[in-house]
């Protein structure tokens, strides 16, 4: 399991749990937020020259049972001296104990992962590249575009790149495998999605779309915000956080895929120029989950509702068709470990 000091425990990642905090309100209002012409190229599309980078950082914001802690692990594989000896950081917490209670502080979590990735990107050597993970209460993207444009402008004033990767997964293939730590975290199947029968409801889990959005804890305490604030604090509706979602993904992630590891791994090996190495297969759950035709229809329809759905069609519709996308496994990976 994580610590809040993210140490370097190659077993931390394997038991990889999803329970959040979401705090109700009733307010209605859209966030304003002030143009910035500079931030509004789409990243993942844009047409890079001259790759690979020389050096960088590359982030990576896992959510939640999307096949994320394989990537992890992946990464974890290229602090060996033979993959290139590259330093990596994470220092996430988990958001829900096993009681059922949710974490007190998530905003003494994100300011300590915050500090701790300004040094990570500080003092680049011309050569260097550095790793680091985000995943449970550490960063609320919602509310960090400063933080994010931050980050890449300390970069690339040391002449490197910052990389912002993801992968995200269908939502009910999501939703489903999110079953497997009911009982871990105290709870039931009808608590498990009561929840999202309100725009701003508590749960012990997160969707695709809200865990990307504002992670999966609520409780904090915010100028300007709801009393402990909360998932989605001022109840927008879900076509503005799917519009909020795409506006991030194209604002800030140099590389997003959904449900593709292939094509995950090369496209970031074309930017860094990392040796190749497998990516493993991990956390497999190897149990079994049933559901009944009620509960999927149920679970499909708050997903809808939600927002979810339309937000992960529209985002394999666009990074789908991208052309890196596209050509996937025809690259000749000769460097091979």
């Amino acid at each position: 399991m994580p610590t809040a000091s993210g140490e370097d425990d190659d077993d931390a990642d394997d038991d990889d749990t999803d329970a959040p905090l979401f705090r109700t309100t009733s307010q209605s209002v859209r966030v304003n937020r002030k143009p910035d012409d500079s931030r509004l190229v789409e990243r993942a599309l844009m047409t890079r020259s001259n790759l690979p980078y020389k050096c960088g950082v590359v982030w990576f914001y896992h959510i939640p049972s999307t096949g994320g802690a394989s990537i992890n692990a992946w990464f974890r594989k290229y602090k060996k001296p033979k993959l290139g000896n590259i330093t990596y950081y994470q220092g996430w917490e988990t958001a829900v104990k096993k009681d059922g209670s949710f974490h007190r502080g998530p905003d003494h979590v994100e300011k300590k992962f915050q500090a701790g990735m300004q040094e990570h990107i500080s003092n680049l050597g011309p050569s260097e590249w550095r790793i680091a993970h985000s995943h449970i209460v550490d960063m609320y993207l919602n509310e960090s575009e400063d933080i994010l444009n931050g980050w890449r402008r300390d970069v690339e004033a040391q002449g490197c790149e910052l990389i912002n990767t993801i992968m995200i997964r269908d939502p009910l293939s999501h939703s489903m495998s999110l079953h497997k730590i009911i009982k871990q975290k105290n709870s039931n199947r009808t608590e498990w999605l009561e929840y999202l029968s309100s725009p701003t409801g508590m749960g012990k889990w997160a969707t695709i779309l809200d865990f990307f959005l504002y992670n999966n804890q609520g409780r904090r305490t915010r100028p300007g915000y709801p009393t402990e604030g909360g998932r989605n604090p001022f109840n927008v509706t879900k076509e503005e956080k799917v519009r909020r979602g795409m506006e991030l993904l194209a604002r800030h992630f140099d590389l997003v895929t959904v449900g593709n590891h292939k094509v995950f791994q090369e496209r970031l090996l074309s930017m860094t120029g990392w040796l190749h190495s497998d990516i493993p297969h991990t956390n497999v759950f190897k149990g079994q989950l049933d559901f009944t035709k009620k509960e999927v229809e149920h679970m499909q329809k708050v997903l809808k509702a939600n927002g979810d759905t339309d937000f992960v069609y529209e985002a394999e519709k666009k990074y789908s068709n991208a052309p890196w996308c596209r050509y996937a496994g025809r690259r000749n990976q000769t460097d091979s470990i």
